[in-house]
Parts: structure tokens; C-alpha cells; sequence
């Protein structure tokens, strides 16, 4: 199965396929990325606290990896995660990681 990419040379028709173009860019492939955007964002601050916290025995362990993931996310995420990590961290349940040392942990990753 084959495109047509052919070019028309009737302007009209170019007009109404570069109109149809930026209707599926708009309202599809961009809606679509953003729902994934937010998808991706709500699955990282379910998981990401627990599995971190899991994962250290302190929380200035681990920081090549926390420096890392935490990277490429914006400030305010990325101290909303630890500050998650640190509550999960505190509820005792499960208590691999400490979380008395938040402030040197946010330091030592770049976030203060």
C-alpha cells in the first residue's frame, strides 16, 4: 500500500490538504501527546516515591541515579517527588530508605 505524494497544482487543493494537515496536528497528534504528557506525569508520581524509597537505604544514596531521572524534569516536580519519597519514606510500613535528610538530599541533587 503506497502514499500519493504527489504535489497538486491547483492551489485550492494544496490550501485544503495543509488546512487538514493542521487540523489532525492540532486536535489529534497534540491532544494525544498531551494526554500522554499528563499519563506519563500521574504514573510518575504514583511510583516513582515508592520504588526510589525501596530502592536506598538512605536518601543521599542512590544520588547518581536521582540526579539523573530528576534531571529532566522541571524544579517543582522534581521536589514534589522527593518530598513524596520522604513522606512515603516516614510512614514506617516499608521503611528501607530514612527521611530525616531531605534538605541535604535536595542539595546534593541540585534542587536547592
Amino acid at each position: 500500500m503506497g502514499f500519493n505524494l504527489e504535489v497538486p497544482e491547483d492551489i485550492s487543493e494544496i490550501a485544503k490538504i495543509l488546512t487538514d494537515i493542521r487540523y489532525l496536528l492540532k486536535e489529534v497528534v497534540l491532544q494525544q501527546l498531551l494526554k500522554n504528557e499528563l499519563e506519563i506525569k500521574q504514573l510518575r508520581q504514583a511510583t516513582w516515591p515508592v520504588c526510589q524509597s525501596l530502592r536506598e537505604t538512605s536518601q543521599i544514596t542512590d544520588i547518581k541515579n536521582k540526579i539523573e531521572f530528576l534531571n529532566d524534569l522541571d524544579y517543582n516536580e522534581g521536589v514534589k517527588l522527593i518530598n513524596e519519597k520522604a513522606k512515603f519514606s516516614s510512614i514506617g510500613e516499608v521503611k528501607p530508605s530514612t527521611s530525616h535528610l531531605k534538605q541535604e538530599e535536595l542539595a546534593k541533587i541540585g534542587l536547592k
